[in-house]
């Protein structure tokens, strides 16, 4: 019991729900990081108590069954238990999971803690391959319609989060954002007012060694700083609307 009463004590004072509910949810979560499966056959015989596994596995469904909780108020509740500070490091990802014979595709927006994404809001992208800048845009509102903006320390991306309007949107709500760069997006050449490959700028550079294009450049015309770094097999490019040298 040890071990469950500073869940218990947290969920109290986040979810108005009776005594019973709230120790089980403690109980199952702590089953859940020992087992570390999403089997509820498995995490039911881990459930702390005398109960048998059969009886332990109906009550996690008629828990779940009853489960009335949305997607911003577990998001507010993460966040309320962690102690991220003032600052939040959001990462916005996709990710594929198969749920029987159902491919799931999901965007999901996630905070960084000591080197772990945790999930806070998602969404079923409802087809294969990658989110367009309507679906990014759509699941940034909703974060923001729950926390204010001035809690999001930077926003970070892979190169499959790209698109005019999606970086328009980013400047226009001022949220701070590194988002990788493919190499064969334009990027403006102020030295002959044209636009170049962004991994032709990199071309030259030392393996392993960051590089700040000067001045700003324009990027799906929107005014950022790049930042890139030969690799071996390819390029790491960065652009930013905050300072570069922390990028």
């Amino acid at each position: 019991m040890t071990e469950l009463s500073p869940l218990m004590t947290v969920f109290a004072a986040t979810f108005a729900w009776h005594r019973a509910r709230i120790t089980f949810l403690a109980q199952f979560l702590v089953a859940l990081v020992r087992v570390r499966t999403v089997t509820l056959t498995e995490i039911a015989a881990a459930l702390c108590g005398q109960t048998k596994p059969a009886s332990s596995y109906r009550r996690i469904q008629r828990f779940f069954q009853d489960f009335s909780l949305t997607r911003p108020q577990i998001a507010a509740a993460v966040l309320q238990w962690l102690p991220l500070g003032e600052k939040w490091l959001l990462c916005l990802d996709r990710t594929n999971w198969q749920y029987g014979h159902q491919h799931l595709n999901l965007l999901v927006l996630a905070v960084a803690y000591h080197g772990v994404a945790l999930p806070l809001l998602w969404m079923s992208l409802d087809k294969p391959g990658a989110s367009n800048s309507h679906e990014r845009i759509a699941l940034l509102k909703h974060f923001l319609c729950a926390f204010d903006r001035k809690r999001i320390r930077c926003l970070t991306a892979d190169r499959e989060c790209l698109g005019t309007e999606w970086i328009k949107f980013l400047k226009r709500q001022r949220i701070p954002f590194r988002i990788r760069l493919k190499r064969n997006v334009l990027v403006s050449n102020p030295s002959a007012s044209s636009e170049m490959a962004a991994g032709r700028f990199f071309q030259q550079c030392r393996l392993g060694e960051a590089y700040l294009l000067p001045p700003p450049r324009r990027v799906f015309g929107m005014t950022v700083f790049v930042v890139g770094m030969r690799m071996k097999n390819e390029f790491l490019i960065i652009i930013t609307n905050i300072d570069p040298n922390t990028a």
